[in-house]
């Protein structure tokens, strides 16, 4: 089902998007 695809198209999202903004925060940190 298209539905359930998507949900899990948008997990997956969140979970990318979030693990990005930790490395970008620890690169951040090491930087400074």
């Amino acid at each position: 089902p298209l539905m359930k695809e998507l949900a899990e198209m948008e997990k997956v999202n969140s979970q990318l998007s979030a693990a990005v903004e930790d490395v970008t925060r620890e690169h951040r940190e090491k930087a400074e």
